[in-house]
């Protein structure tokens, strides 16, 4: 998907004057060394944001788990637009206020083990259905195009169904989301204790 992803951008930039590159932040736990050649073929599209603290002498500046959620941010911060497949960082685009996009095809010669019509059918997505899709899924590596056309439009009505789509997943006003939290696990430990 990244090379497909990777050769869209590049047949994009030598046509436009707009130009894209790709940010790849990659699963921190579950890092995918399968990326490294296709980094290399296309650096002058990708840039990996993946820290490694372990190349250094440096104890890292923050723990783990914040230095992934910093690098998170940035990254989303910082794109035009988020692109993933199956993960739930189509909320975390949305609530940055960036367009987001599932790829949603099966890819020629990959793992017999991955099935992406799968992925889809997790109960996390079921929602996204409820609500007219409004994350785009991407089924054939030909629509990479329309991300570079939707971001140039500045497509807010795209935009409008995502924060719709959010605000049905996460009650709002999201600064309440620890306390409700908290009253949902105190209702669940009241029943399990009586």
């Amino acid at each position: 998907y990244l090379k497909d992803l990777a050769l869209a951008v590049k047949h994009h930039n030598k046509r436009y004057k707009k130009q894209f590159h790709i940010l790849l932040r990659d699963n921190p736990a579950d890092y995918n060394k399968g990326f490294t050649p296709i980094i290399k073929e296309f650096n002058d599209v990708i840039t990996d944001v993946n820290p490694d603290w372990t190349t250094t002498k440096q104890k890292a500046p923050v723990d783990s788990h914040k230095l992934a959620l910093a690098v998170l941010y940035a990254t989303i911060h910082y794109s035009d637009a988020m692109v993933n497949v199956g993960s739930t960082m189509a909320l975390d685009a949305t609530l940055l206020c960036k367009l987001a996009y599932y790829i949603d095809y099966k890819i020629n010669g990959g793992s017999k083990k991955f099935k992406i019509n799968e992925i889809y059918k997790f109960i996390h997505f079921k929602s996204l259905k409820q609500t007219s899709n409004p994350v785009r899924h991407i089924t054939k590596n030909t629509q990479y195009s329309l991300i570079f056309e939707e971001i140039q439009k500045g497509d807010k009505d795209r935009l409008v169904a995502q924060n719709k789509w959010a605000q049905k997943i996460v009650l709002h006003p999201i600064e309440k989301v620890s306390l409700r939290m908290l009253n949902g696990f105190k209702i669940i430990l009241e029943k399990e204790c009586t």
